[in-house]
This record gives C-alpha cells, structure tokens and sequence, in this order.
C-alpha cells in the first residue's frame, strides 16, 4: 500500500513539475516573440505594443454582425503605411467544436478614409449564409451573379453597393489569389481587413499593401 501511495505521489509530482515546464516555457516564447515583433517593427518606424481593448473594438471591429474578426487582444502595430496611418492589432474568436475550446486568431489592419461613408461588410460566402438575413443582417446582391455566389455583402444602403463594388473592384476581388481569404469593413470612417493568421510583421504588411490597394480601386468619393 505504502509503495503504491509513492507511485501515485510520484507520477503527481511528475504532472506538476511538467505543467510548470510548460507554463514557463510557453511564457519565454511569448516574450522572445514579443521582443522580436517589436524590434521587426522598429526597423521599419512602426510601433509595437499595447492599446486599449475597447478602443480598438468600439472603432475597428464589425458590430452587429456576425461576419466581425472577434475580439482585440489588446496587441497591436502602429505607424504609418504610404502616407497613411496604420492601426493593426491581433483579434481573437473563441470556438466551441465537438466538445473542445479552441481559438482562431485574426490580423486587422485599419487605414483612415478620406470621408465618411455608408459602412459595408464583405466576407466570403459560406454555406448557410443564405438564412442570416432572417435574423436581421442586410445581404445586399450586387447584381453579378457569379460574384455574389462568392462573397457576402452587407450594408444598409443599396446604392452605395453599387457605387463602391463598381465592376472593376469585383473583378479584383474575384481574381486576387487572397481575396477569399481576406474579409473587410468598408466605413464609416475607415478600411478595416482582417485575415485568419499569426499576428506577425509580415502578415501585417502584406494586409496593409492589400487595404491600400483595394482603397484606391474603391474610391468611393
């Protein structure tokens, strides 16, 4: 009895020693990944840190949505992007999938608009999409068939679909080799994209190249 109650206090002891390793551990990566993301960002004038949770969120996420990046993290890169001042920061959606809890990770660049404008939301389609709009979104068709096959539109204001999702930007959209991988938020007062991945500089400036260019097709003005 005596030595089974020391295999027991053994293998204990052993679980613990090993959750502890892994606590540590995960927390040195965590760090080394922060000190070089923030040295990475240095190097091109950007800035790596920390905002308020809720400013990014009451400004840069989809609200009354249910095509939104989640929720900030409160990590984020700042500074400027072709004369632009950039805001990017790490979102993040708790799944629940058999039974398990799991966490998706989501990059969001922001670039100021010139003007405000209606807000439109664009995702990719996914099936069962079709029903939301029993449950209060606003799909708006564009019209071409084959386009909203693909991508999800939504917006509160007809015409302005048709005046920023002009034939050349959906002909961008439908060839870009990431388009359907990249969701955005077009207004009121800025473009926010948002894409499923590690939050990391490179993943952050390819998003923001992305953003600037999609702004300067959809010139809504």
């Amino acid at each position: 009895m005596a030595a089974l109650f020391l295999v027991v206090l053994v293998f204990l002891a052993a679980l613990v020693a090993g959750a502890v390793f892994l606590l540590v551990w995960t927390n040195r990566r965590q760090q080394q990944r922060q000190t070089e993301l923030t040295a990475a960002a240095a190097s091109i004038g950007w800035q790596h840190g920390w905002t308020e949770p809720k400013l990014l969120r009451d400004r840069f996420t989809v609200r009354n949505s249910p095509f939104g990046p989640g929720l900030p993290s409160g990590e984020s890169i700042t500074g400027t992007h072709r004369g632009l001042p950039l805001v990017a920061f790490l979102a993040q959606v708790n799944e629940r999938v058999h039974e398990a809890q799991s966490t998706m990770d989501f990059v969001v660049v922001a670039l100021p608009l010139p003007a405000p404008v209606p807000e439109l939301t664009l995702v990719r389609r996914r099936p069962g999409q079709g029903l939301l709009r029993v449950f209060g979104t606003r799909r708006q068709p564009t019209g071409d068939e084959v386009f909203d096959d693909a991508f999800f539109v939504e917006c509160a204001d007809p015409g302005f679909v048709a005046h920023l999702l002009t034939p050349r930007v959906r002909q961008w959209l439908w060839h870009h080799p990431h388009a359907r991988e990249v969701s955005f938020r077009y207004g009121p007062s800025d473009l926010v994209v948002w894409w499923p991945g590690r939050f990391e500089l490179p993943a952050v400036r390819w998003l923001a190249d992305y953003a600037c260019e999609l702004m300067c097709l959809a010139d809504a003005s």
